[in-house]
């Protein structure tokens, strides 16, 4: 991996600096919108001036494809351009390019040309050549007709107008609970007296690090012993501190006193007041746009084109892996509790959600500890970068090349690589090498729509920095395309992550990495004929399959000594530590799927209200009480739903981690558990799952991969349950 430090990007005036930008942008972002709404208008009156049949397919796709590789490109810019000028340019032409879209989506025109052209035209090859469709083109115009009608374009003016109103108002309140879950102003208050008595190294890390001299009331948390079980412990003074991530995680897991962890752990999840009303809204807005639109809830209605198709699937799914997981967590819990009493000298068995992160990290820590030490040098960004390349290049027949540009026009930080993917037919390095490097110019020539060889594009922004996106995600910025008539398009996507350092990574970190190029080998190897099937661009609960895959391959003790080596010896991590990293990682697997149980059930009931239940704050906290009541962890009066940002996009698909990490499972233990490297297991992977995206139904795709059904068993067993 070519190291960027030393190179600076000369700094240019906003508009100026948006040319060039991921190969997408040639002129500045509100002259691209201009010219992508009048391109756009132009594929429409083209899409409606053709006869009902093809032609008018193939325009509706033309219309989405030149919106969203705009749209997407200003998604990914908007949350990691360093410049907040470029940032806030970004997210005025998304916006004006989202609402274009939307009011496209709106247009009865459209929708009853697409509509006349799906009722003459067919996949049957005895259809006439004039009227012939393939089967994915006739897919992706079903699909879109579909969506057309969840604006509400089939019903009458006035329920139309009323559901274009919702989906406005929901569009706003998501994005809003978002904002609020993201907001990094938010305090809350410790007991001063428990933290003084607390050793120095944690005292200063509480006080040092996170102590906030400032803070404001609307997003302050005053402390309080209300229902606390400790009692009342408020006359010694108070320390504010940052309710963000990082200091709710660090005393979560490391202050030993739980009267701190207890008051941090209600601040953290009670400050954020706003959601407490904002949430109630935005699922009373999903009821009401189901209910137009014939649903008698919303999960009904979200979940029509998934794999679990309705929402008493997924229920029984849920209890299925809550059953399955049962007797291991509750195993995990005694342990817990057993730890605890010595630890408090207390009798109790209750185990409070302030207590798990705290004993889980003190249970690890003694019964496998592995110290820094032990692993520093053999996790970096280099290493994991060069395996990853032997995997693809053993499994897929594809290698990753490093794009070395002296005029980096396309990336927006120094620090930023660009990556090509290209098929190759060689033998690979049973060792990880050094990635190949080409100049822009080879890759300019190569990166052409008339080469098969050249699969796609991929940019890694890896660290953190002011400003950036918080968490780690798969951004596509171009989805690729084959139509039969007319030009390839390759795909581009991004991968965000927020590393401290290219030289120490964590374990965590490296699944991380393995986690997001699963999602990024999805886009880059699909060859979909359309851009509106490609990729990611499918039922949610099967498009987090390869993600998860990759979370296998990353924890097979064989793969951790391809991307585990020390930094200075270039030798291989000891295969007893890889164990012990192991060890630690599944210790409590029991109680961590019952938590991923947990919040699907939640996520799933709150929007499975129907249209006579009341929705307000108090069916949000007796929906949240109900499923924890069903686990192994003593239920809190807090507000935790307010954090939950998955509320915002997932709206009742969060229990898609769990299926696709069941159906990744299966594919793991048919195909890659014996050799994770074979190269016909890899190419039965891309043959079957991969290149399709969503142009095939995803019941036939996983079908066609594991010769039948996934199996929660297979799944149980892989996972030791």
């Amino acid at each position: 991996m070519m190291i960027r430090a030393g190179l600076v990007l000369r700094r240019l005036p906003a508009q100026q600096a948006q040319v060039g930008l991921l190969g997408i942008f040639s002129q500045p972002f509100e002259q691209t919108a201009d010219v992508t709404i009048s391109k756009c208008e132009t594929l429409a009156k083209e899409m409606l001036s053709c006869p009902p049949g093809p032609a008018v397919i193939s325009k509706i796709d033309d219309i989405s494809n030149e919106l969203c590789r705009i749209t997407d490109s200003l998604e990914l810019i908007r949350n990691i351009h360093p410049s907040p000028e470029i940032m806030q340019d970004a997210i005025a032409c998304h916006k004006r390019l989202s609402e274009f879209m939307f009011q496209l989506n709106t247009r009865l025109e459209l929708y009853e040309a697409l509509s006349s052209a799906l009722s003459v035209v067919s996949p049957e090859h005895s259809t006439p050549a004039h009227l012939y469709v393939t089967p994915e083109v006739h897919r992706m115009g079903s699909l879109l007709a579909r969506e057309f009608e969840m604006s509400g374009i089939h019903l009458s003016p006035e329920q139309k107008t009323r559901v274009q109103k919702l989906l406005s108002d929901e569009l706003t309140l998501a994005t809003q609970f978002t904002q609020n879950v993201g907001d990094d102003t938010y305090t809350c208050e410790l007991p001063a007296n428990r933290v003084d008595a607390l050793p120095s190294n944690l005292q200063d890390l509480i006080r040092r690090t996170f102590s906030a001299t400032a803070y404001s009331p609307d997003t302050h948390y005053t402390l309080s012993t209300d229902g606390s079980p400790y009692g009342s412990d408020s006359n010694g003074g108070r320390v504010v501190v940052k309710a963000d991530d990082t200091t709710f995680h660090t005393i979560m897991q490391y202050v030993p006193d739980p009267v701190i962890r207890y008051h941090m752990y209600n601040g953290y999840y009670n400050v954020v007041r706003d959601n407490q009303n904002v949430l109630p809204n935005l699922l009373h807005t999903r009821s009401q746009i189901a209910n137009l639109m014939g649903s008698s809830c919303y999960s009904k209605l979200a979940l029509r084109l998934t794999m679990a198709q309705n929402p008493e699937k997924v229920a029984n799914f849920l209890d299925q892996v809550r059953s399955t997981t049962n007797s291991r967590a509750k195993d995990e819990i005694a342990l817990v509790q057993n730890v605890k009493k010595q630890i408090e000298q207390s009798k109790a068995n209750e185990i409070y959600p302030w207590d798990v992160q705290y004993y889980h990290k003190l249970v690890q820590l003694n019964t496998r500890p592995i110290h820094s030490g032990d692993v520093n040098g053999y996790f970096s960004v280099s290493n994991t970068l060069q395996a990853l390349n032997v995997i693809v290049t053993s499994l897929f027949g594809v290698e990753m090349v490093e794009v070395n540009s002296r005029r980096p026009r396309d990336i927006w930080h120094h620090s930023v690589l660009k990556l090509a993917f290209v098929n190759c037919s060689t033998v690979p390095s049973p060792r990880p090498l050094k990635l190949r490097t080409i100049d822009e110019s080879e890759y300019e020539g190569i990166a052409v729509p008339s080469n098969d060889d050249f699969v796609g594009t991929c940019y890694l922004d890896l660290f953190a920095r002011e400003n950036k996106y918080a968490n780690a995600a798969h951004f596509t910025v171009q989805c690729g395309r084959r139509p039969v008539h007319g030009s390839r398009q390759h795909p581009i996507v991004a991968l965000v992550f927020n590393f401290a350092s290219a030289t120490s990574l964590t374990f965590q970190e490296v699944e991380l990495l393995f986690h997001e190029f699963g999602h990024a080998l999805h886009s880059l190897l699909s060859t979909t004929e359309t851009q509106h099937l490609s990729g990611t661009r499918g039922a949610l609960d099967l498009m987090e399959t390869p993600s998860h895959l990759f979370e296998y391959m990353v924890r097979d003790t064989r793969i951790m000594q391809l991307y585990g080596r020390h930094r200075t010896t270039g030798q291989p991590i000891p295969i007893e530590l890889c164990r012990d990293i192991l060890s630690q990682r599944h210790m409590f697997r029991g109680l961590t799927a019952q938590s991923q149980v947990f919040m699907s059930s939640v996520d799933l009931e709150l929007h499975s209200a129907t249209g006579d239940t009341p929705i307000d704050s108090n069916f949000v906290r007796n929906v949240v009480h109900q499923q924890q009541a069903k686990g192994l962890v003593t239920p809190s009066n807090a507000s935790w739903a307010s954090r939950f940002g998955h509320f915002a996009w997932y709206a009742s698909g969060y229990y898609s981690y769990l299926w696709s990490d069941v159906i990744a499972s299966n594919i793991w233990g048919k195909h890659l558990q014996a050799n994770p490297l074979e190269r016909e297991s890899g190419m039965k992977i891309r043959d079957e799952l991969l290149k399709y995206g969503a142009s095939r139904d995803p019941h036939a795709l996983v079908a066609a991969t594991l010769g039948g059904d996934a199996s929660l068993d297979v799944w149980a067993k892989e996972n030791s349950f």
